[in-house]
């Protein structure tokens, strides 16, 4: 099927242009219904770039593993108030174009879109591709999903009489994945992260970020946060604790700790100990007059 964007050519059961990451429609007009759409192509995280991996077989399918993710939920808030003041149509040419640039701002940080649900979207970040930073990389493409939004606000506010905005769950945990395929949107990823995030999402005002205790450990060091404290939510017995992301934190902030440590590291607390034993040696030697230098 021939994207009316791009014109780039796509498989026949692709719901989005695997080229510019936009819904696809079919000869009278109608988008295909899609649970992920593909990256771009030519993005890192498309297939060819997963080759090296090992994790990709011949037909573009990702083996079952267990993995820390991070899931994004976001919301728009504004939804209702644009149906019932603008044209179906007019309604269906903005939805088109914003979750298309979602799906864009997503396809950037090496993630996909899980799904889109009514006015809603869900995003994975760490699946097929891993990274150190995927906590961050979420609340990155948050901030910037929550801008592209608002940046829609001045050109319809006097028509719907609402500001459109965004509000956002986002929650880090172990899932299972299944079988996964880019090119068809097909994935079978089990795992409390996706509900949390939903849930999260539902806690959130307009405009706010949300995010559970293992994306504010992980992401810390990168954004300033208000503890909420626990939070009863539906579906789960003991309270989960909900942080709000304030701002990010100035680059000095993120690499250096007040005694001029390097600190911001995930996962290397090993390394980081034996650099600061190797660091007060080396004042130790100095101290005592010693040399580093042996002739």
């Amino acid at each position: 099927m021939k994207c009316i964007h791009c014109r780039h050519e796509n498989p026949l059961a692709a719901k989005f242009c695997s080229n510019c990451g936009r819904p696809l429609e079919d000869s009278a007009g109608q988008i295909k219904t899609a649970e992920s759409p593909p990256p771009p192509e030519n993005h890192p995280s498309s297939q060819q770039h997963l080759q090296p991996s090992g994790l990709e077989t011949a037909s573009g399918s990702l083996a079952g593993e267990r993995k820390y993710i991070t899931a994004l939920c976001s919301d728009l808030s504004g939804y209702t108030a644009m149906c019932e003041k603008l044209d179906p149509e007019e309604v269906k040419g903005i939805m088109k174009q914003i979750f298309g640039d979602i799906a864009q701002v997503v396809a950037s940080y090496d993630a996909f879109i899980e799904k889109f649900i009514g006015d809603a979207v869900m995003a994975l970040f760490g699946v097929p591709k891993t990274h150190e930073d995927d906590p961050v990389r979420a609340l990155e493409a948050a901030r910037k999903i929550h801008q592209l939004v608002a940046a829609y606000g001045p050109r319809l506010q006097d028509q719907i009489g609402h500001v459109l905005s965004m509000k956002t769950g986002v929650y880090t945990g172990l899932v299972v994945t299944g079988e996964m395929n880019l090119r068809r949107g097909t994935h079978g990823i089990a795992g409390e992260p996706l509900n949390r995030a939903s849930r999260l999402c539902g806690l959130a005002r307009p405009g706010e970020i949300l995010v559970g205790y293992g994306t504010y450990y992980r992401a810390r060091e990168h954004f300033s946060f208000k503890d909420l404290g626990g939070y009863k939510i539906k579906g789960i017995e003991e309270p989960v604790r909900v942080y709000k992301v304030i701002s990010p934190r100035p680059q000095a902030e993120i690499m250096v700790d007040a005694d001029g440590t390097v600190d911001g590291f995930i996962g290397r607390e090993l390394e980081l100990i034996q650099m600061r034993g190797m660091l007060g040696h080396l004042h130790e030697h100095q101290e005592g007059g010693g040399s580093l230098y042996h002739r």
